[in-house]
């Protein structure tokens, strides 16, 4: 690909520079690792051409602001000329077209290759196995043979649709074996507990798993993350946060806190003032959350509330949302604590901005699960607890995907969803979709 773009974009008065050269040899350097965290070399991403598109420009478009940051690091010796760039700039976006229609037409015509199918099997109870049997053979799945249906236990299943009974639980190691790679579970009625223990045996065996129904539909409603088709299959890749990725992740949140403070310094400054005029007490409430690996922290927000409120309501809300995990309970509505100020703060979310101290500090990320009290654990599931694997952050899925309109277990499925397949293309588009969600106040209160 960059050999393409330096046939393209550059005369050979161009190429003949010495800068015009070390830039061509960073952008070399720069493409696979960019491609690589844009998930672009997966199949399960260039096999489906909406993905495929938006994280190909993406990159591109990281790729460009990589080059320039390296640009301005080396004090001019990388640049390229402004027509080359001019035309670089168009001409990322063209090539990853290009790169898509050219895998699309290697699909269409070598769709029956083995190379370019995954081999699954089919897992839960049976009216559930049948029924997503049915559907999958009326639609079938894009890139998806199936090997036939599994039992959770050694005796035999109820066979789906025509897919032959070809074992247990027992006899995941073996079908992995054979090249089985993907697990569609279809558990619905299952108790949450049993289905991530399943989930997790699953993983074990180095199976993606493919969930069908609760409590991922939540999830897989959203069509930007769906990998299928079908509204209600949410995938779990196990691409958790680990490596490189994770070392960007952090460089991220550093910039991303640092530039965000010092650009959102006087609104800071504003409503800090707002808060202490308005109301008696100081600017900023201090609690001590559970975060990473269930580590307390201090936690920072403007405050909302009268000083020195009791939190007794609060802690009664809490017990029953997670006792009641599916029932959408929501936050407390007319709180007669919440000030004037604090109304306004909590609808857009500016009650939060402090926490870019706590990225900055490395306590919390700019995208993660949300923090949590810490008499919030008292009522807990264990599956509850795998929320604390990454750093908790501002914002996450179950901001930009329903806030207060969401179950209790629909949430945590969201956390772990992320946490699961955690990539900075998925961080991406939470940001920016957080934007939106903010400034309309969707689901704040």
């Amino acid at each position: 690909m960059v050999g393409v773009l330096a046939l393209v974009l550059l005369d050979r008065s161009e190429l003949a520079a010495g800068g015009t050269r070390a830039g061509l040899v960073a952008v070399a350097f720069l493409l696979v690792p960019v491609f690589r965290l844009m998930d672009l070399y997966k199949s399960r991403v260039w096999l489906r051409p909406a993905p495929h598109l938006w994280r190909l420009i993406t990159g591109s478009v990281l790729l460009l602001i990589a080059y320039a940051a390296v640009h301005v690091a080396a004090k001019q010796s990388l640049a390229l000329s402004g027509p080359t760039a001019f035309r670089a700039a168009v001409a990322l976006p063209a090539a990853a077209v290009a790169r898509l229609a050219a895998v699309s037409v290697l699909v269409a015509l070598a769709r029956d290759l083995p190379v370019l199918q995954r081999r699954a099997v089919l897992l839960g109870r049976p009216n559930a196995v049948a029924e997503f049997a049915r559907r999958v053979t009326l639609e079938p799945l894009l890139g998806v043979v199936f090997a036939g249906v599994i039992s959770a236990a050694a005796e035999s299943g109820v066979p789906g649709n025509g897919l032959a009974h070809i074992g247990s639980l027992d006899d995941l190691d073996t079908l992995v074996a054979t090249g089985v790679s993907d697990a569609f579970v279809c558990w619905e009625g299952t108790a949450n507990d049993e289905l991530f223990a399943l989930v997790q045996r699953c993983r074990t065996a180095g199976l993606d798993v493919h969930i069908v129904g609760p409590p991922f539909d939540a999830v897989a409603a959203e069509p930007w993350q769906r990998e299928y088709d079908q509204a209600d299959v949410a995938s779990i890749h196990g691409t958790s946060v680990r490596g490189l990725q994770l070392a960007v992740k952090r460089l991220v949140d550093v910039a991303g806190s640092l530039a965000l403070l010092l650009a959102l310094s006087p609104l800071l400054l504003g409503i800090a003032l707002a808060v202490v005029l308005t109301s008696p007490g100081p600017a900023l409430y201090v609690s001590e959350p559970v975060g990473y690996q269930r580590r307390q922290f201090r936690f920072f927000k403007f405050r909302t509330m009268t000083h020195g409120a009791p939190d007794q309501s609060h802690r009664e809300l809490i017990a029953k949302v997670v006792t009641d995990a599916d029932g959408k309970h929501g936050k407390l509505r007319d709180d007669p604590r919440i000030t004037r100020v604090g109304q306004f703060l909590r609808r857009y979310s500016l009650d939060e901005l402090p926490q870019l101290f706590n990225v900055l500090r490395g306590e919390m990320s700019l995208v993660g699960p949300r923090p949590s009290a810490v008499y919030e654990l008292e009522n807990y599931r264990p599956w509850h607890f795998g929320r604390f694997a990454v750093r908790p952050g501002m914002t996450g899925l179950w901001q930009v995907g329903g806030r207060a309109r969401v179950s209790f277990n629909q949430m945590v499925a969201m956390d772990l969803y992320y946490i699961e397949n955690f990539s900075l293309w998925l961080d991406v588009v939470i940001l920016v979709r957080t934007i939106p969600v903010v400034f309309v106040g969707r689901g704040g209160f």
